[in-house]
């Protein structure tokens, strides 16, 4: 007996190769909230400064494959990163 599985090629990299920094930025939000909620690793709280000198806006930082990325409380901003913008302990 013979299964055949079909996958995109997004598909077919993730999982045999998983996510990139360039792959997670290609994705809707939808599925960018859906890949931090089942793979990413929620490191801690972060405030991320404003382009324009304004407030700081809340979020989290999550650790997901080889970056980081923050998102907002509300979850409207997501930034992904390579660089780890928390504290090293």
């Amino acid at each position: 007996m013979y299964f055949i599985i079909l996958f995109s090629s997004k598909q077919f990299y993730d999982y045999f190769w998983g996510m990139t920094i360039e792959t997670f930025k290609q994705l809707s939000m939808p599925e960018k909230l859906s890949a931090l909620k089942h793979d990413g690793e929620l490191l801690g709280p972060y405030e991320r400064n404003d382009a324009n000198g304004g407030p700081k806006t809340p979020g989290d930082i999550y650790a997901l494959a080889d970056f980081f990325v923050y998102l907002s409380e509300d979850e409207t901003i997501v930034v992904p990163s390579r660089r780890n913008p928390l504290p090293a302990l």
